[in-house]
């Protein structure tokens, strides 16, 4: 009797994980419960690797991402911009006045096309500046997009030349003050 009591395994501790072998799959499966959903259910994220060491890593990540409360929800990861943006605007709904909200949704309409399909998570500096490019040269009279052309930039320094203006430099500066007499 005793000797079962001994042969017994202890109980592991709470958010300790487990990894186990799937003949199946071919793969490492790793789970760890990281705290409880909204609504009661445990919430157990789960990973897989070839190896044993990289699942083991995987969990290890996971466990660092929950202590340091950077964890977020299973859904957080894979949402996009635009679900993201929708959220948004349904949430300041009612705590704005109506032109600011009208103002809001229509930025989120034009933004949408241009990085509505990124993940939130992937979203890059890139992606915000290639859009505020875009929207710059692109503008919006009356529900239509017109996009500026050529003639719509800004003037070059040959343009001022025809306005009328000198090319010669201010009095003042280097290249005057080299020129003139002392």
């Amino acid at each position: 009797m005793e000797e079962q009591r001994k042969a017994r395994k202890r109980k592991r501790p709470d958010g300790d994980s487990s990894i186990r072998y799937s003949e199946t799959k071919k793969l490492w499966i790793g789970r760890v419960m990281v705290g409880y959903r909204p609504d009661g259910r445990p919430d157990v994220r789960e990973v897989a690797a070839k190896q044993q060491g990289e699942c083991r890593k995987k969990l290890d990540g996971i466990k660092a991402k929950m202590r340091e409360g950077t964890l977020g929800d299973i859904k957080s990861g894979r949402e996009t911009v635009s679900a993201y943006l929708d959220w948004w605007v349904t949430s300041i709904e009612g705590t704005i006045e109506a032109d600011s909200l009208r103002r809001h949704r229509d930025g989120i309409k034009r933004m949408k096309p241009l990085i509505g399909r990124h993940k939130l998570t992937d979203l890059r500096p890139e992606h915000v500046v290639t859009m505020l490019t875009t929207l710059r040269a692109t503008t919006y009279k009356r529900g239509r997009t017109v996009t500026l052309g050529p003639s719509h930039r800004a003037p070059s320094a040959t343009a001022s030349s025809r306005c009328g203006r000198r090319s010669t430099p201010r009095i003042g500066t280097e290249q005057s003050r080299a020129t003139s007499p002392e």
